[in-house]
This record gives C-alpha cells, sequence and structure tokens, in this order.
C-alpha cells in the first residue's frame, strides 16, 4: 500500500514540475483613430475585451473576421464568451457599438473553445519566445479597420 502511495506522489509532482505557468501581457501594436481598445488576459484561455467608441458614428465589431494566431503561427478565430461550445463552429451575429458607448466582452481562440480542453486552464504556449497575435476587425461605415495586438508570454517563477 506504501508503495503505491509514495508511486502516486512521485507521478504527480513528476507532472507538476513539466507544467510552466506563464503571465500574458497584451500590448497594442496598431491603435485606432476614435477607439479605445483594450484586451486582458482573464483566466485560463479567456481573455476580456472593452471597446469604447469614441466617434460619431456607430461602428461594428465583426467577431467573424476576428482572429487569434498562436506563438507558432496557427490562426484561430475569436469566440465571444457568450457562445456555448456546440455553437463555437457557427456564424457570429457583429457587435454594434453606438457613438460613445462602450462593449465589454470575454473571449477565447476557437481552437480552445471546439476542443475538450478546459478554458479555465492556462494554455501553454507552443514557442513561448515569440509572441500570439489577436486581431479585431471593426467596421466603420462601408470600411473596415483592424486593431492589432501582441501577446508576450512572461514566465511565473
Amino acid at each position: 500500500m506504501k508503495k503505491h502511495i509514495i508511486f502516486f506522489i512521485v507521478v504527480i509532482m513528476a507532472g507538476c514540475e513539466s507544467f510552466v505557468s506563464y503571465q500574458q501581457i497584451i500590448n497594442p501594436v496598431t491603435l485606432l483613430d476614435n477607439i479605445e481598445v483594450n484586451v486582458e488576459h482573464s483566466s485560463g484561455a479567456l481573455y476580456e475585451l472593452k471597446v469604447h467608441n469614441n466617434s460619431d458614428k456607430q461602428i461594428q465589431l465583426l467577431w467573424d473576421e476576428s482572429t487569434y494566431v498562436s506563438t507558432k503561427g496557427n490562426a484561430s478565430r475569436l469566440i465571444r464568451g457568450q457562445t456555448r461550445r456546440i455553437h463555437s463552429g457557427q456564424s457570429q451575429p457583429a457587435a454594434p457599438i453606438p457613438p460613445k458607448a462602450s462593449l465589454n466582452e470575454f473571449f477565447v481562440p476557437e481552437s480552445f473553445a471546439s476542443t475538450d480542453y478546459p478554458v479555465w486552464v492556462n494554455p501553454q504556449p507552443g514557442n513561448p519566445s515569440n509572441p500570439a497575435n489577436i486581431y479585431f476587425m471593426f467596421q466603420i461605415g462601408d470600411e473596415k479597420v483592424t486593431w492589432h495586438g501582441q501577446v508576450k508570454f512572461v514566465k511565473l517563477q
């Protein structure tokens, strides 16, 4: 019995050593006129998005044209936090943001939402020395503009 308990503890400790935790820092690369975009890592594979439309025109966030690109270069569509896993492969409506109004939303890359991977567990970056990238596509009238942010992974001690 003692041998089984010791074996179990050794297996758990070995598994814990291979798991590295990273802080995710999102920095904007492309800023947009009259649109404030703030993205923060929430927990696990979830991110929080805050958009404020400072313009006098209504804008739309085009979810189906917004993308997460992993540290290995794999692109994945962004899924609104209110979307159920079973619906993650379906088209998402654009999110209208009236003039002088804000949008607060959680999102997850589709590659995490469409698998059995629990979204509350921090995914391990494939290549932590490379940044991941987040692209949000907005429509302002007939024009489409892209906000771009980089996700840097900082190893926690």
